[in-house]
């Protein structure tokens, strides 16, 4: 594919991204941001023990970028562009909330389990294999989630979040209620991105290159298999 394309299918993608809410074209306002969310940290978490990894040790933009979803053809050959799709990725490395979604993440971990997770690939073939035969009428159906990222409900999932921390006491909080949810909020939906010299905010699912994402998207998903 030629850059000419390859910048087309992702402005398209964008497109439908902003006609659906996902995204929002935005100014460059990461300087701004950047010292917003200096002073956020420092009068709310500077006694928290993992402060200092928090803090943020550079400021740019994320940068998103496509990998194409070839795995969708049985044959290369049968790849066209016009039906070629792309998995948006918007790489988080070096912007100001990095550290912070980082640390966040880990202290999330025990949200992301249930009686039902498996752990690895080999868990799940050991699994599969210690089930009885499937009787003539039964069969084995596996579900998928479409664009599993970009759908997470952002709001839904930290409500859900904070019952778990503040009602249900499953980890011990860092701070207030407010300020987590704000915190949250802040790394969740406030991930500025260019694209082609544009800069655009994703408002709500997440984003697939965040480290917070995979996290948000596995409590997610424990919330509704509870």
């Amino acid at each position: 594919m030629n850059k000419g394309d390859y910048i087309e299918k992702l402005e398209n993608m964008l497109e439908d991204g902003i006609s659906k809410g996902t995204y929002k074209r935005t100014d460059d306002t990461t300087l701004q941001d950047l010292k917003r969310y200096q002073d956020f940290l420092y009068r709310n978490f500077y006694n928290y023990e993992h402060y200092k990894k928090m803090y943020p040790q550079s400021n740019q933009p994320a940068k998103l970028y496509g990998t194409a979803k070839t795995h969708k053809f049985n044959d290369t050959n049968d790849i066209t562009i016009n039906q070629l799709k792309f998995r948006p990725i918007i790489d988080q490395t070096g912007t100001y909330t990095y550290n912070a979604a980082q640390v966040i993440s880990q202290y999330l971990k025990p949200l992301c389990k249930n009686e039902f997770t498996i752990e690895d690939t080999q868990s799940f073939s050991k699994t599969i294999r210690d089930l009885p035969p499937l009787e003539d009428e039964e069969e084995d159906v596996s579900y998928d989630v479409e664009s599993l990222f970009t759908n997470i409900p952002i709001e839904e999932t930290v409500n859900y979040i904070l019952d778990q921390i503040y009602v249900r006491k499953v980890i011990a909080p860092i701070c207030t209620k407010l300020i987590f949810k704000r915190l949250l909020m802040k790394l969740a939906t406030e991930v500025i991105f260019t694209f082609n010299n544009t800069f655009y905010r994703q408002t709500n699912g997440c984003t697939m290159g965040g480290p917070l994402s995979v996290t948000l998207s596995e409590i997610y998903m424990i919330k509704m298999e509870n």
